[in-house]
């Protein structure tokens, strides 16, 4: 049994009205957030970087011309000019990093609670026959569960996600700038993770969809009990509705049980390939230095960011799939966003493109 609203989408694929919400949220920050992308994305690659310099530390001080490559650009530096380097590459990194982390965090912060303001708007101009429809549970949820999941998820992990897809294609650029041959098992590693992301998102999709709509009949439920408390205690019916709410409580429950183990499938898939990729690397670490074909300086840096690159590329996978409860949750509030408004409200209200919400206030 599942509780489905009318408003609910029941396509696989999500509404061109959700990209529209998140890019009218987002279109007024534009600037402040390509910079701290940018800063991101230099942060990372700085603070990556470092396997790849300690590496060529590594080869200046091995004894076995055989397994070492000296390289140009760094044949006489001494151990101190490789500390400073390290020491301003992990400085600037980390001043970066943490910088992205507070601009980002906080203008899609912005973002985001202009859309609840919006839908809020929105919601207080709608004809009364909307309130007589819906339960006050259903209209709870989307101010609370769904909202409450849009702004944990765009506000500051966005960042993280980010900084997940930023480490990926830094992890990339290194590993080929270390040694090309271990990008072959990374990028092949890569696309199985994005096969399995595919073989299993329309079903933790659908799941996620079935869990946001389980939640709003127990709290209509609880709320109408309550405003009805006194009828319902003298009609002699509190058993009934006792039952009623354990029903739809424990049918919550149920739901979030059944969408947690697609997600523990999912995790164990990942899992598996990350293991899968160390032991191709291993196996083609011990071939390639015993062949000459790469130094031990290479090994080292490729092997530490193909280490680092199995967890990054789980959680990314991961991440993608959490994302996808946001865009859930932005879905069901755009869904408000669309509807019609009580007759005679100011056509601005209905025709505007903006989240800018102070504005139409003033002028109502």
């Amino acid at each position: 049994m599942r509780f489905e609203e009318k408003s609910e989408s029941s396509n696989k694929q999500f509404s061109r009205a959700v990209y529209d919400t998140l890019s009218k949220a987002y279109r007024p920050y534009r600037t402040p957030l390509i910079f701290a992308v940018f800063l991101g994305l230099a942060g990372r690659i700085l603070i990556l970087g470092q396997a790849n310099i300690i590496g060529y530390w590594v080869d200046s001080l091995c004894k076995a011309p055989a397994q070492c490559t000296q390289h140009v650009l760094f044949a006489n530096w001494g151990h101190d000019d490789y500390i400073i380097l390290l020491s301003i590459m992990c400085a600037v990194g980390f001043a970066f990093t943490l910088f992205f982390r507070i601009l980002f965090s906080r203008y899609s912060a912005y973002a985001v609670s202009s859309i609840y303001d919006w839908v809020t708007f929105k919601t207080s101009r709608f004809p009364i026959r909307f309130f007589d429809e819906n339960p006050a549970g259903r209209i709870i949820t989307r101010f609370s569960s769904d909202y409450g999941t849009v702004f944990r998820l765009f506000g500051g992990p966005l960042a993280e996600f980010l900084s997940i897809i930023f480490d990926l294609i830094c992890i990339l650029i290194l590993i080929v700038a270390s040694s090309y041959y271990f990008a072959i098992p990374l990028v092949f590693i890569i696309f199985l993770n994005l096969f399995i992301y595919k073989k299993n998102i329309h079903k933790l999709r659908n799941e996620r969809r079935a869990l946001s709509a389980s939640r709003s009949p127990s709290i209509s439920h609880f709320a109408e009990s309550t405003q009805g408390a006194t009828t319902i205690k003298i009609s002699g019916r509190s058993k009934s509705f006792r039952d009623r709410f354990d029903f739809l409580d424990t049918y919550y429950v149920n739901q979030r049980l059944k969408t947690n183990i697609e997600i523990l499938k999912f995790s164990f898939q990942m899992n598996t390939l990350s293991s899968l990729l160390l032991l191709i690397v291993g196996v083609m670490s011990y071939y390639l230095i015993r062949d000459g074909k790469i130094s031990a300086g290479a090994i080292g840096a490729s092997f530490g960011l193909i280490v680092y690159s199995g967890n990054t590329i789980q959680m990314f996978f991961e991440w993608l799939a959490q994302l996808e409860e946001g865009i859930i949750g932005v879905e069901r509030l755009s869904q408000y966003l669309n509807k019609e408004l009580e007759y005679g409200q100011d056509p601005e209200v209905k025709k505007s493109a903006s989240l800018d919400v102070r504005a139409l206030v003033r002028r109502a």
